[in-house]
């Protein structure tokens, strides 16, 4: 499930919130519930939790710095900057 930092999203864009999760999802983010998943949570579990990225930032890869940033960079891959 993608983040948001405000709640509930039902109804950020109609307030003119522009989190990158709502953006994203346009009108759909209102249909987001919240709905634990097993079988990803399976998934979730298994993603390594510490580990030491020191090798990747030595080769000139930086960690993104919020989840923002993350979805911020999706988008942009997917859609294209955004105008303005």
């Amino acid at each position: 499930m993608i983040a948001c930092t405000r709640s509930p999203p039902s109804d950020h864009l109609a307030k003119g919130y522009s989190c990158p999760p709502c953006l994203a999802l346009g009108g759909a983010v209102r249909l987001i519930r919240e709905q634990p998943d097993p079988v990803i949570q399976k998934i979730v579990e298994g993603w390594p939790r510490n580990f030491d990225a020191r090798r990747g930032a030595q080769l000139g890869f930086r960690a993104d710095g919020s989840f923002d940033e993350i979805i911020r960079a999706h988008i942009e891959d997917e859609l294209g900057p955004r105008p303005g």
